[in-house]
């Protein structure tokens, strides 16, 4: 009698510890306000520098096909 009365205190503690711990988790992750705002961890100067890095590449990759095509009219 008194194995089993432990077994329910120790499986009642376990459920609250893992009841209590998915509610932190799930409060965390729907109210930060940061995350939604900012687009994650970088701040809006990191984004900017990123998309002007992302533009360049897109000339960078526009060109290189122009040249490719450029060449394969010539090869033919």
């Amino acid at each position: 009698m008194k194995l089993k009365k432990q077994v329910t205190v120790c499986g009642a503690a376990i459920f609250c510890v893992a009841v209590f711990s998915l509610y932190l988790m799930l409060d965390r992750v729907q109210h930060d306000p940061t995350r939604h705002q900012n687009g994650g961890n970088f701040p809006r100067s990191q984004i900017s520098v990123l998309q002007n890095r992302i533009e360049q590449l897109e000339q960078l990759l526009e060109e290189n096909h122009e040249i490719i095509s450029h060449i394969k009219d010539s090869v033919l």
